[in-house]
Order: structure tokens, then sequence, then C-alpha cells
């Protein structure tokens, strides 16, 4: 069964992935029972040496969990394309995880500070293989408690024949995403791993709040600009008014 919820207000698909552009809306979507859903993201993209503004509609995938993830970003190099904006585009160099193999031409992995070896346990070498496979062209993030995944292109053609294949795409990596569930934060579990009456102590569920949220250099960017005019304004404004005397 599944519930059909089109244009969806208030909930957003992952974090960086759906910041891209503005006014980003789930124009429509398909919520399954076990919180699953398969929609379409639409966002606006301003072309400022063009003074206009463009829709674009990307698909999406999202898979929940039992536990929280910590924040990791996938961009995929396989769907760039002239109109899209990079998911990795805000997003602070020092985060980047470097991955052997040919992943890293398919994939540019982001990770907050110290979550490195954390992102390891997620990409195996059979995961790293399936996403190359099967997800090439979509870009993940894994944020709270869901898998999501991006890639640009209408979901719901007339046929419903992308629909079906993003309904199979879904059961694979929602299999896959159970595999997940026994991740741990070891930041977590500051105390001894055994009780004081000798029983192994359960270790906490749950993501330390650095690992989190990735660092997204936008909001840096905009107050970096706030600061420079509060500065660079007033002398512009003396500058000004010598030249008017």
């Amino acid at each position: 069964m599944r519930s059909s919820t089109p244009f969806a207000r208030g909930w957003m698909p992952g974090e960086v992935l759906a910041s891209r552009g503005s006014r980003g809306r789930a124009r429509s979507m398909l919520v399954f029972p076990d919180g699953s859903r398969i929609g379409e993201w639409e966002y606006i993209r301003t072309y400022s040496h063009l003074r206009a503004n463009s829709a674009h509609v990307w698909s999406f995938v999202s898979v929940p969990a039992v536990v929280q993830f910590p924040h990791i970003v996938l961009d995929a190099t396989g769907n760039r394309r002239g109109h899209s904006l990079d998911a990795g585009v805000s997003l602070s160099r020092a985060q980047r995880v470097r991955l052997e193999g040919d992943f890293d031409a398919h994939f540019h992995t982001y990770a907050p500070a110290g979550y490195g070896a954390d992102a390891l346990y997620f990409l195996t070498p059979d995961v790293m293989a399936d996403l190359i496979d099967s997800a090439a062209d979509w870009d993940v993030e894994l944020i709270d408690t869901d898998a999501v995944f991006f890639r640009p292109g209408s979901t719901m053609p007339a046929g419903g024949r992308a629909l079906e294949e993003r309904v199979r795409f879904l059961r694979q990596w929602r299999a896959r995403v159970a595999r997940w569930t026994h991740w741990r934060d070891d930041r977590l579990n500051a105390g001894p791993l055994v009780n004081t009456d000798g029983t192994l102590r359960v270790p906490p569920v749950g993501v330390h709040r650095d690992g989190q949220r990735l660092n997204d250099t936008r909001g840096n960017t905009a107050m970096l600009a706030c600061i420079v005019a509060l500065i660079v304004l007033p002398y512009v404004v003396v500058v000004g008014r010598m030249l008017l005397e």
C-alpha cells in the first residue's frame, strides 16, 4: 500500500541536497507505510547574467532507518549538468573523504571532521560497488534517520515506467539501509564498557553533535559578505560626500 501526498509542504528530503537553488518544494510525493518516500523536488535557480529564474525538477527517494546517521553526502559526478548545482559546492574541502579505488571518480564523499573512518562503515567495498552499478547518477545524503537519493529529472511522467523503476530502486536500498542499523558513534561511549555489576553496557544509540551536520559554507559566505558591507559601506559614503563637495 502507498499513499499519495501531492504538493507536500513543511517536509524537506535531506538538507544539503534539497537546499540547492531557492524556493524548494516537494511538488508530488508517494509515502509508504514504513515512511519511505518517492517524489519530485522542484527548486528555482537564478541566472544573474540573464536576470531570469528557471525551475528545475529532481527525483528523490528517501529511505528511513531505525538509527540515526552521521551526516554524510555523496556528490555524484555522473549527474553534472549545465543547469545543476553540485552537491558539494557549499561544503568545505576539509570535510572531503578520500576513498581508495575508482569510487572517487564516481562520487565525492563528505563527512563531518573526524567522521571519515565512520563513513567507511557505510561505504564498504560491496556498497561502493552497488552505488557505482545502480546509483552512479544519484547524489546521496545520510542525515538524521534518512538515506536520501537525488537525481535530475521527473519521477512520474506519463506511463509510470519511471515510477516503477523508482519503486524497485527503493526496495533495493531499503534492504541495504536495514544492514546499517548496527553502527554506533564511539564518541557517545565515554563511560566504561562494563557496568558495575559485571554486565556489558549497551552502547547508546545516536550521533554526537559534532557528527550531526556537515559544515555548510553558504552561511559563512553570507556572514562574511555582511561584515564586509558593514566595514566598506561607511567609507564609500564618506568618499562619496567628499567627491560631491
